[in-house]
């Protein structure tokens, strides 16, 4: 799996930093030991705020992340100072994954030698059941008694977890107003994964959008395919498991597993305005289904319609919607019935929030 984001901007907190290198250009020369910094906060800027200076600095997803930095002051002095990360982002080695470490990673686990286990005979007193025919096993009615069952159990486990899984088209997460209103919803429902689209959120406020809705979550996002700020994914990790398993302009496609319960495949979209460009990520899609076993979900914002009622004043383009509906049957994905309001969106603007399962 190949890594879509190698650097991402972080605040972090220097100590022990005397007052009269809080200027931007000597900051910018002892950060430089750390990363690229692209600015210092307001508390910084005005000497607000003396116990330490606090500024977002763009770091490489692989680079170690030091407890302490030194610099020679133009005393020829090596003055040590304490750096505080207020996040780090974590980066497996083996499947070069965002969100987890390697002794977490589920290739990992897989690779593990099993010990060895000493054998040892013991005879059966219990002959096992055979079958009209001579093969022995169960019958073929508890075969299929026991299949039934564990798809109803799969369903239903599928089914429980919609409840925690938040995809929201926000239409831009700039302004302070929208994101108090996006963290109460996510505070309110207890939500434990949320994606997050057409947020216009750009690479270096990706850092304090963590802080704001985010602190303490795994969270990654496509900018490095799409600078505009087009799908932003967080989980919490005592909830989720999310491996990431590709990431193009349009959608961010995972496998999420849960805690305790059974793991399924899910793809976060947010489709172009274009139908011409929208045929990259059915093709996309396409790919992604040949390699998928088990569950499936898919939801977000296609910008197609299925049917010619599910838009109303404007027009839905013929070619462009037999185009997604292809797509659906080959992927072999059922729209699921929606409640409350049917119509998600009033401006006249093209769009369609659904989800569709397999």
């Amino acid at each position: 799996m190949s890594v879509f984001l190698r650097s991402v901007p972080i605040w972090l907190q220097v100590h022990n930093l005397d007052l009269k290198y809080w200027g931007t250009r000597s900051l910018f020369k002892i950060i430089s030991q750390l990363g690229k910094l692209i600015r210092e906060d307001l508390a910084t800027k005005n000497r607000d705020c003396l116990q330490f200076a606090r500024v977002l600095v763009e770091v490489k997803l692989s680079q170690s992340f030091p407890s302490s930095i030194s610099f020679v002051n133009e005393k020829d002095e090596m003055i040590r100072l304490d750096i505080h990360y207020e996040w780090k982002p974590s980066l497996c080695s083996i499947c070069k994954g965002l969100g987890h470490e390697d002794l977490e990673c589920r290739k990992h686990q897989q690779l593990k030698i099993p010990e060895k286990v000493k054998s040892m005979w013991q005879p059966k007193n219990i002959a096992p059941i055979s079958e009209p025919g001579g093969s022995f096993g169960p019958s073929t009615q508890v075969k299929d008694t026991i299949v039934k069952a564990q798809m109803q159990w799969e369903g239903e486990c599928l089914w429980f977890l919609m409840d925690r899984i938040l995809c929201w088209n926000v239409r831009g997460l700039n302004k302070l107003q929208k994101k108090q209103e996006v963290k109460n919803f996510i505070c309110n429902k207890h939500l434990g994964l949320v994606c997050l689209l057409e947020t216009r959120i750009k690479s270096p406020r990706l850092g304090q959008l963590y802080l704001s809705l985010f602190q303490g979550w795994c969270i990654t996002s496509n900018l490095a395919h799409h600078s505009g700020g087009s799908i932003v994914l967080a989980w919490r990790q005592e909830s989720f498991d999310v491996n990431i398993l590709s990431c193009i302009a349009q959608c961010i496609q995972c496998f999420i597993q849960p805690k305790r319960r059974l793991g399924f495949h899910a793809a976060f979209v947010y489709a172009f305005n274009k139908s011409i460009e929208r045929r990259i990520l059915w093709d996309s899609l396409r790919s992604m289904k040949r390699s998928i076993t088990g569950p499936w979900i898919m939801m977000g914002d296609f910008n197609a319609t299925l049917h010619g009622d599910e838009r109303v004043t404007v027009r839905g383009h013929k070619l462009g919607c037999l185009d997604f509906k292809a797509c659906l049957d080959f992927c072999e994905l059922s729209d699921i019935k929606c409640t409350g309001n049917f119509f998600t969106w009033n401006n006249n603007q093209s769009g369609d929030d659904r989800v569709y399962l397999n």
